[in-house]
């Protein structure tokens, strides 16, 4: 038997060397790319995927968790710093680079193939290159991430451009809702319920029919699923956690805030007759941790569809649980009670803490804002354009005061200032 190799290499300038198989020699694929509308670089936030241009090149700020370096200065300037290279990816060469992107040399994707960071195929007549870990573990997986195609191809791969030096396609040219109301009160479609699926193993228990209601609020006939309003809440509790971009770390997790509880439970066990949500029993005959959560209609996250209220419920409120559910399953328990010791702890108080934080503080204000319409305003009047980054201000403050029994108990005497939506 014999076996031929092929051998590629990366160069610092974005090309790509690959022998072919049939052909020894290697062959030089580079990027052409218009720099035209790319701002330069400074020193300010980024978002995961902003892509600059600097020093005659263009780069790309990587995903969370190595966000939060893009705009630091002088080690993460792109192309410049000492450490540049862990914050950005040099997309390729500014306008003078050659005029084609030959995809030859480049492989098609290939359903459960493992893909390291970096590698790239190509896909829909697109270069698509893997994002680095912990995200290049999405890269093969499953059909929601066939990059380009896939509804969330975007959480394992960044479309690096076309091939043939085409102007750059935008294959989801809007992808995510403008605010958080508008994402989280429309029916989701049956391809983006598979992928959640495959990431959690979601048991609706109920002793009879959904104690919320057995009206169906999203049906497969209109591509959806059919789902009651408990059911739906649920799955859109998640989708509003994959959605949710912090612009910095969270202190309990390196991982973006779906990943981290996709990596930390099995699945969510929806129990009607449950005696309070907790974690992390699985069902008879299985195995690994679920987070339970007691269903009834008088939830406070079924009281409103939207994210949260200034009189308190909404899905925030379905949230926060989960996260506190969810850290137990990394192992702390409980230090005082029913409540933890202190903040440093680490338990699942302190996740919560820390989650309510990053919402009102490392969000992005333009997204985490109350859904507006504007012949009749914000739904609840109570409500400004910075309601909801306010709310979870206050909550991390109840957090403090009312669930460590060694924090101080008084919050700030003046709130945090948090900076509303400017657009």
């Amino acid at each position: 038997m014999s076996w031929r190799f092929l051998i590629c290499a990366a160069f610092s300038s974005g090309a790509i060397a690959c022998s072919s198989a049939a052909d020894p020699e290697v062959a030089i694929v580079e990027q052409a790319l218009s720099c035209t509308g790319l701002p330069a670089w400074s020193v300010r936030s980024f978002q995961a995927g902003e892509r600059v241009a600097s020093a005659g090149k263009a780069y790309e700020c990587k995903p969370f968790p190595f966000t939060g370096w893009c705009g630091l200065a002088p080690a993460y300037e792109p192309g410049v710093g000492s450490a540049w290279q862990d914050a950005w990816v040099e997309v390729g060469g500014c306008d003078g680079a050659p005029d084609a992107s030959d995809c030859s040399a480049i492989s098609d994707w290939t359903l459960g193939k493992q893909y390291p960071g970096g590698s790239r195929v190509e896909s829909g007549g697109n270069i698509y290159e893997c994002k680095p870990w912990p995200f290049s573990g999405w890269c093969g997986i499953g059909s929601a991430y066939e990059p380009g195609v896939g509804i969330a191809w975007q959480d394992a791969w960044t479309l690096v451009g076309p091939c043939g030096g085409a102007p750059d396609p935008d294959p989801d040219p809007d992808p995510t809702p403008i605010t958080i109301d508008e994402l989280i009160t429309t029916c989701p479609d049956a391809a983006e319920l598979d992928a959640i699926d495959q990431d959690f193993d979601i048991r609706f228990e109920f002793i009879g029919d959904d104690p919320a209601g057995t009206e169906l609020v999203c049906t497969a006939a209109a591509g959806s699923r059919d789902l009651t309003h408990s059911q739906e809440r649920i799955y859109q509790a998640l989708i509003a956690i994959r959605a949710l971009e912090f612009n910095q770390p969270l202190p309990f997790t390196n991982l973006s805030l779906y990943n981290w509880m996709a990596s930390s439970i099995d699945g969510i066990r929806v129990i009607e007759d449950a005696p309070a949500s907790s974690c992390c029993t699985p069902p008879p005959g299985e195995t690994g941790a679920y987070v339970t959560i007691q269903v009834n209609d008088n939830r406070t996250w079924l009281a409103t569809d939207l994210w949260s209220m200034t009189f308190g419920g909404g899905l925030f409120d379905l949230v926060q649980l989960l996260v506190h559910e969810t850290r137990h399953a990394n192992g702390p328990l409980h230090t005082c009670g029913g409540n933890d010791t202190s903040i440093a702890d680490g338990g699942s108080w302190a996740a919560v803490y820390h989650f309510a934080r990053a919402v009102a503080f490392a969000s992005d204000p333009c997204f985490i804002r109350p859904f507006f319409d504007a012949s009749a305003g914000f739904p609840d009047p109570v409500l400004s354009a910075d309601g909801y980054l306010a709310v979870a201000r206050d909550l991390a403050y109840q957090v403090q005061v009312g669930r460590f029994c060694a924090e101080p108990t008084t919050p700030p005497p003046v709130p945090e200032p948090v900076t509303a939506c400017s657009n």
